[in-house]
């Protein structure tokens, strides 16, 4: 986990939109996990058939009061393979964004996908965490400090490792329909566009109050 800076336009934005999803839907209305490409989509769709505990991982964040956006993004660190911020929280929902660095064999993303959306779980199990005191106030308790230097404070959860680590283990038990593998060798160079995303994963700009973020190591 780690507290990164974020660009006040960036987040003006997210709460923008935000805004409009409430107004047009009622809580229980909301799409509760939106994977933003093709390969993520396929991605969450074929866990969610190969294992039981992605399975339990979606019905959990289906049944709380978080949206999560999940995305292909590149990282400035060659160790960081996804992390999860806290982008906004209003008195009925509360918005994340799940980033991942997609370049990854299908089992391996599929078990950094299944170890963000354990932090989603433990983030949408606390109802106090509403911004950054509180979100860094949880994973103090739930998890331990890793170290990456002094730009950043970053922590982790034993449950997110676990998770992660079996629910690759089910998908590998499973194997893929062609027509799924297919796709996901199809989609995969589109990834390639993300060349021109800036490589700390967030948007250019001025630099302002720092959320909380879940990060994932290669180990």
């Amino acid at each position: 986990m780690a507290i990164w800076t974020r660009s006040l336009c960036a987040a003006a934005l997210l709460s923008m939109i935000a805004a409009t999803h409430l107004a047009a839907q009622t809580p229980t209305d909301l799409i509760r996990i939106r994977p933003e490409s093709s390969l993520l989509r396929t991605v969450v769709a074929t866990a969610f058939d190969r294992s039981a505990l992605f399975r339990s991982l979606i019905d959990r964040i289906d049944h709380s009061d978080v949206v999560v956006h999940v995305t292909c993004e590149q990282f400035s660190s060659p160790t960081l393979n996804g992390r999860t911020v806290l982008v906004a929280a209003t008195p009925f929902v509360r918005y994340l964004r799940v980033q991942i660095r997609c370049h990854q064999p299908t089992q391996l993303l599929v078990g950094i996908v299944a170890h963000e959306l354990q932090h989603v779980v433990e983030i949408a199990s606390t109802p106090r965490v509403i911004d950054d005191r509180s979100f860094g106030a949880l994973y103090r308790t739930i998890g331990f400090a890793t170290d990456e230097g002094d730009r950043v404070e970053q922590f982790e959860t034993t449950a997110a490792q676990d998770v992660g680590a079996r629910v690759q283990a089910e998908f590998a038990r499973r194997p893929a329909p062609v027509t799924i593998a297919a796709s996901l060798e199809r989609d995969r160079p589109a990834t390639d566009t993300l060349a021109s995303l800036p490589t700390d994963g967030v948007s250019a700009g001025p630099r302002r109050a720092a959320p909380v973020v879940r990060e994932l190591r290669r180990h």
